[in-house]
């Protein structure tokens, strides 16, 4: 019998595997191109990108997957398109929350820049600048001061 051992396989050419490492090492920078887009958009974390894309590099490129809507996709067609329907998770760049509210008196405060969907109590305006007076006469800690204004306000 003529019957080939899984150990006697014929070798893969130098030529080919050289030329197979090349096609996946350029799908590799694809996939991490396409990535960076997604990370540029806010819809997924820079610290997931290495996992994602090591999972993304081995999905099936070959077979389709058929849906009921009628689309086929490669499973990594389909979960890059997936990754791009996703909500933003984080919004990069600077912030303009206004000038320190803790570094005004609470008049001073009354108008400040509160961000939307944040709320100010004004109600312990009163109590906040006694623990502060506290600080600087007694030079304790806030958590110390505001112990004492506390018992004051009593």
């Amino acid at each position: 019998m003529d019957t080939l051992k899984p150990a006697e396989k014929p070798a893969e050419s130098t030529e080919f595997a050289a030329m197979r490492n090349e096609v996946a090492a350029v799908r590799r920078e694809k996939l991490d191109h396409e990535l960076e887009k997604l990370i540029d958009q806010g819809r997924l974390l820079p610290l997931l990108k290495a996992e994602v894309l090591t999972f993304a590099a081995g999905l099936d490129m070959a077979g389709t997957v058929s849906f009921s809507d009628g689309v086929e996709a490669t499973q990594r067609d389909w979960f890059m398109g997936y990754l791009a329907k996703q909500p933003k998770v984080v919004s990069f760049g600077a912030m303009d929350l206004g000038d320190d509210p803790f570094s005004t008196t609470p008049n001073q405060r009354q108008g400040g820049n509160i961000p939307d969907g944040y709320h100010a109590d004004r109600s312990q305006d009163a109590l906040l600048t006694s623990a502060r007076r506290i600080v600087q006469d007694k030079g304790v800690s806030f958590s110390d001061a505001l112990d004492v204004a506390m018992k004051e306000a009593r």
